[in-house]
């Protein structure tokens, strides 16, 4: 285990995503890592992947309106 901020690090991941622009047609990939408190019995793969979906989800709205 890890501590970082007073947060126990009990997972790592890493988040790799594309975006294409509407405007150009061009295609852009990002790598990003998150860490989570979370035991791999509280949060599968799976389980993250919604996660991360789903917070990426909701800041789209937010930028969009």
């Amino acid at each position: 285990m890890l501590s970082i901020c007073r947060m126990t690090v009990r997972q790592a991941i890493k988040v790799c995503r594309r975006r294409k622009d509407t405007t150009t047609g061009r295609t852009s990939r990002q790598t990003t890592y998150a860490v989570t408190s979370l035991t791999s019995a509280d949060a599968t793969a799976q389980g993250l992947a919604r996660l991360v979906r789903e917070h990426w989800s909701i800041e789209a709205h937010h930028h969009a309106t």
